[in-house]
């Protein structure tokens, strides 16, 4: 308690939220990771291991993924179940139920976006509750993509952009040695299927290369 600046003694789920420390949360998970980094940068992958599942179950991480969730672009938007994370007392209740032994996700709810082309993209939304999970989970699987990503990777990492990429490129491509081909890969479909028990069956992707 006294790591995320929670008063002690009896007070209600929205004052412990409101009392939280929101510095010495990240600091306390910035923490963590740092010394995950370190022991996958060591090779020490039992250690990594470790680590991961002390994070998932600190009481800062879980607070944290929460406040994720019901702070970004998507806080408003609910799943099958139609629960918004809006008051503190949601909030603080929502972190005390992560990384529970019987977690079971819910199913997603499918909604459909058009497309320029005039087709519909499908997008499955899952509820808030497994978002959380989701954003508890990426706080210990983070440090380890980081670390081990190329450095010539920009989609989906953090701290880079599209712009980030553009100036990478340019640096290259303004040396004598530049290479005379770019190819561009869009991979247009992608379709797996698995058996009941785990095992997987097949995956078709179709793949366009342009020069």
């Amino acid at each position: 308690m006294y790591a995320i600046g929670v008063i002690e003694g009896p007070q209600g789920a929205t004052a412990r939220w409101s009392s939280i420390d929101w510095t010495k949360v990240r600091r306390h998970v910035s923490r963590l990771q740092a010394r995950i980094v370190k022991a996958v940068r060591a090779g020490c992958w039992h250690r990594v291991r470790c680590l991961q599942r002390l994070l998932a179950k600190s009481l800062a991480a879980k607070l944290l993924a929460v406040q994720r969730v019901s702070s970004n672009r998507g806080q408003r938007t609910a799943g099958v179940d139609g629960i918004v994370l809006e008051t503190p007392a949601q909030k603080w209740q929502q972190a005390q139920q992560l990384n529970a032994k019987d977690y079971t996700p819910k199913p997603l709810k499918r909604i459909y976006i058009p497309k320029k082309n005039g087709k519909r993209r499908p997008l499955g939304i899952p509820v808030q509750a497994d978002r959380a999970e989701q954003a508890l989970e990426l706080l210990a699987l983070d440090p380890v993509s980081e670390t081990l990503a190329d450095t010539c990777s920009y989609g989906f990492r953090q701290a880079r952009s599209a712009q980030d990429a553009m100036a990478a490129c340019f640096q290259v491509l303004a040396q004598r040695t530049r290479a005379e081909w770019i190819l561009e890969g869009d991979i247009r479909g992608c379709l797996a299927v698995w058996t009941t028990d785990g095992s997987y069956v097949s995956c078709n992707i179709a793949l366009e290369i342009r020069a």
